[in-house]
This record gives structure tokens, sequence and C-alpha cells, in this order.
């Protein structure tokens, strides 16, 4: 699948420049190195807009709580936080608890950039399965964080092996990024091959092979 990005870098790249992606995630991060996300009503709008936070007042509420208690830590353990962050966050919805891990793995990404995002494109590119909502919730916990260490696994090969230079090349040539890490070059063209994927046959005879 690599291959692909590095076959269609150019496309990817219009649609994160009509985007307006890394304007975005820079500013957003330029913000956050001064913002109080307990106050701060247009940082918290432009976070809430940038990571597609849409939940009810008194969720989003205790998630900036959580933003703003752990932004200031020296010896971040992805881990630690969002297991805390996984508890702190679960939300009624539909008639049962929903574990917002997505948006757990954002928030710790703005203390640590270099850590992974998991997300609707991450799953689908890498053909994941849906997290399931059955188990008890220390289950889903670990499942949760099975994943997000697969994921900074498989981001290190893709920067050891170099199976992204060329895309992560021109990404940096072309968009000019102030604050993106190489591991979220990678989350960026991840998501951008698969909404651009979405929009029409994107892979010539369907031939998918993960290299």
């Amino acid at each position: 699948m690599y291959r692909y990005i590095n076959q269609h870098i150019e496309a990817l790249l219009d649609l994160l420049r009509k985007d307006k992606h890394v304007q975005n995630y820079d500013n957003l991060m330029r913000a956050f190195a001064q913002a109080d996300a307990l106050r701060d009503e247009t940082f918290r709008r432009n976070y809430a807009h940038f990571w597609k936070l849409r939940r009810v007042k008194a969720w989003r509420e205790a998630y900036f709580v959580l933003l703003q208690n752990i932004r200031n830590q020296t010896q971040l353990d992805p881990r630690e936080i969002l297991r805390y962050v996984c508890h702190e966050t679960l939300d009624n919805h539909k008639g049962g608890q929903a574990l917002e891990f997505s948006f757990a793995t954002k928030l710790v990404h703005m203390v640590d950039p270099k850590s992974p995002i998991y997300d609707a494109n991450v799953r689908v590119f890498y053909l994941l399965p849906e997290l399931p909502g059955d188990d008890d919730m220390e289950a889903r916990i670990h499942r949760c964080l099975g994943v997000y260490d697969a994921l900074a696994k498989e981001y290190e090969r893709i920067l050891t092996n170099g199976l992204l230079c060329h895309s992560i090349a021109r990404f940096k040539e072309e968009l000019n990024p102030e604050r993106f890490t190489d591991i979220k070059i990678i989350d960026s063209l991840i998501w951008a091959f698969v909404t651009w994927a979405k929009q029409g046959p994107a892979f010539g005879k369907g031939e998918l092979q993960y290299e």
C-alpha cells in the first residue's frame, strides 16, 4: 500500500493543499503552546474543528480539562495517559458506553507529536477490524493499547526502512510544514490517501499489496 502513496503523492499533496491541512495543523500546534485549553474558546473551537470533536458539552469539558492537565508533563507515558483518558472520557452512546480511543490518541498527540493517531482512515488503510464494544471496559482498553503499540512500531518500521521517504520529502518540499514530525506526516499521508481513494478508482487493477 505504501507504494500507492508514493505513486500518487502529487494528487495527495493537492488534496492536502486544498484542505489547508498543514496550515490548520501548524496553527493549532502553535496556539497550543500558549493557549489555556480551559478558557480559550478560539483554541477549543479550532481544536474541535481540526480533530472532528463532536460530543456533548459535558464530555468536551472533561476532555479539555484532561488536555490542560497533561500538557506540561515532562515524562509522558502514552500508555498510561491513554488508559486514563479512555476511562475519563467515557460517553453514553445509544444506551451504552463508547470508548473514545481515537480522541484519546489525538489528545496524547498534542502533548507528544511523535505519537501515532488512530482514526477511521487509519483503520481503513490497514484493514483493521472495528474495535469491539461488547467486552468489559478494561479488555476494550487493552485491545486499543495493542493497536496503539502496533501503529507505533509500524510507523517506526516505515521510517527505518524508508518506505515513504519519497512522499515525506515531497510533503516537506511542497507544503513547508513547521510543526509536523515525520510521524504526523505519515498520518497525514494516510488520511489523504484514504480520502482520495474514496473519491474514485484509486487502485487500477484492484490489487492491494502492503510493501
